[in-house]
């Protein structure tokens, strides 16, 4: 179900009906919508375009190795080893295409070469990527190529895979500014991780930021009577927002049989409680430290944003990201809770506190 985006929807149709220049970093709050509005997008392009589609989160990735097998998906049914010959075999039918929009596809034959017997897995694997895209080209199709979930590799960039994905990055401007072969999005609500990516992969110039917010009031009370929540609006909006996945979880418990009384206090209460157990687990861990990070979360909360200072909030700040209770806009330089319902449950807590 589409929600409500279609500015957002006409500027990413702007990009793609022009040749690529930029990586595209899509971001925003977590469940503001942004796969929501990419899977619209895909699902309503011309025969032309052809997607391919990777979800970290949908992976389970320990290694590096592991990272780069997440960007295909093997196709078993055929012997091809020519990648030509392979992309002219998945254009005869077009049903086959919509079997292969989760990875870029690529004979079992060729990915077991890539993965078995090679010792730069990297840059082979890149090599095969470049000749796919500019195979379809040749054959007029326009790949778009998205990377969801990117903060799942988090932790492989944190192991000493930084230097893997400056190689990726790398090898996206090749294929978007430099030869155009393709169009790229990166979706992540981890906006602290893409600057990290930003930084190490030197994209100045070579990426673009996009950010899915959550909906403003207009718009928001537009979808309140999309999803029949008409009763009260002004005290949905002061709990959640226009936060649509919490407009999901509220129409979803009217459903079933709750008052929207009761959703919104069960909403709240359950953040509450969340907040309560991020703030008993730094106590127990270090006093000090928990003093400093819930003095930080509280200053945030206060004006319910701030303007980022990196050189003395950056730990802090992590360490809220990961928690999924701070969001950083990095274009704005602001620093505010991942949605209004955080931002209530944290007023809650420092009362208790």
């Amino acid at each position: 179900m589409f929600y409500n985006r279609e500015q957002e929807k006409k500027f990413l149709l702007n990009i793609l009906n022009k040749k690529s220049t930029h990586i595209h970093f899509i971001y925003g709050p977590i469940n503001s919508g942004k796969t929501n509005l990419i899977a619209h997008i895909l699902d309503g392009l011309p025969k032309e375009y052809m997607s391919f589609y990777n979800n970290f989160r949908r992976r389970d990735i320990n290694c590096n190795g592991d990272f780069l097998n997440t960007l295909f998906n093997i196709d078993d049914k055929t012997k091809l080893q020519r990648v030509g010959e392979y992309v002219s075999e998945i254009l005869k039918d077009s049903s086959d295409i919509l079997e292969l929009t989760t990875g870029i596809p690529i004979p079992s034959g060729i990915f077991n070469k890539l993965f078995n017997t090679t010792l730069d897995k990297g840059e082979d694997s890149f090599r095969y990527l470049e000749n796919f895209f500019n195979s379809l080209v040749k054959r007029k199709i326009k790949p778009i190529f998205i990377l969801d979930e990117l903060q799942i590799i988090k932790e492989i960039a944190n192991s000493n895979g930084d230097l893997l994905i400056e190689k990726l990055f790398n090898f996206l401007v090749g294929i978007t500014k430099e030869t155009h072969l393709c169009h790229c999005f990166v979706v992540s609500s981890d906006s602290v991780f893409i600057e990290h990516v930003y930084g190490n992969a030197r994209l100045e110039g070579r990426s673009r930021f996009i950010i899915v917010d959550d909906l403003d009031k207009e718009r928001a009370y537009k979808m309140y009577d999309h999803f029949d929540l008409k009763e009260n609006k002004d005290f949905v909006w002061d709990t959640i927002g226009g936060k649509i996945g919490d407009m999901v979880l509220l129409s979803s418990d009217i459903q079933i049989g709750y008052s929207l009384k009761e959703s919104l206090s069960n909403m709240m209460s359950g953040e509450v409680f969340r907040l309560k157990m991020i703030e008993a687990r730094l106590f127990h861990k270090n006093k000090k430290e928990c003093q400093q990070q819930m003095d930080f979360l509280f200053q945030v909360t206060k004006n319910k944003s701030v303007d980022f200072e990196p050189k003395e909030m950056f730990q802090l700040l992590q360490f809220w990201v990961d928690k999924n209770v701070l969001f950083l806009d990095p274009i704005k330089n602001i620093i505010k809770p991942q949605s209004q319902l955080i931002y209530q449950g944290i007023k809650k807590l420092i009362k208790v506190s």
